[in-house]
Parts: structure tokens; C-alpha cells; sequence
């Protein structure tokens, strides 16, 4: 550390982010839950009016599922996957994994 550099004494611990590896709808919900919190539990940390940084959701979904999840269900490479369409995921607001099957015509 320099002469100029400062430091901090008594930093609160951040809480840790959750981790997503199920794939039911039940497991989605309670990730989001938990996430829900992760976020509210980091912004009361806010000081002077900087943030701690907040891991986005695609960061706390593990890769195996990330990439199951966006080959199967987003039909695209899980780095194309933005992280409004993750989060719709989360919350359950897109059935990714509907039968897709349409019925030939005629």
C-alpha cells in the first residue's frame, strides 16, 4: 500500500450470491427468492452512495445448467442468452421447455 492509499476497517461481509442448479419450476422460484434477498441484503450495504457490486443472474447460474438451459430452451448459445431473458426465466415468466411439436398441415 502507497502513502495515499486508503483502506477500510470494518468492512461488513457481502452476502453471498445464490447458485442456481435445478431446472423445475419450484427450484426457480426459490432461487429468485433467495436472489430477491441477495439483492436487498447488498443494497442496505449502499454508502455514500456506492453500491457493492451485484452478481447478475446468468453469473449465478452453474455453467451445466446455463448451457442445457439455453441450448434446449432459448435454442442459442447460453452467451447469447441476455440477462432479462434469464431472469424471465428465473421468475418463471417464459415456459422454455413447452412442447414444440405443430401438427402437419393438410
Amino acid at each position: 500500500m502507497g502513502y495515499a492509499d486508503g483502506f477500510m476497517q470494518n468492512a461488513p461481509a457481502l452476502p453471498k450470491p445464490p447458485r442456481f442448479k435445478g431446472s423445475t419450476k419450484a427450484e426457480r422460484r426459490r432461487f429468485m427468492d433467495e436472489y430477491n434477498l441477495y439483492i436487498s441484503q447488498t443494497n442496505a450495504l449502499t454508502a455514500n452512495g456506492i453500491r457493492p457490486f451485484i452478481m447478475p443472474v446468468a453469473a449465478c447460474i452453474e455453467p451445466e445448467s446455463k448451457h442445457r438451459i439455453a441450448l434446449w430452451g432459448f435454442v442459442k448459445n447460453a452467451d447469447d442468452v441476455t440477462e432479462a431473458e434469464w431472469i424471465s426465466f428465473a421468475q418463471g415468466l417464459v415456459n422454455l421447455f413447452a412442447f414444440r411439436y405443430q401438427a402437419p398441415s393438410g
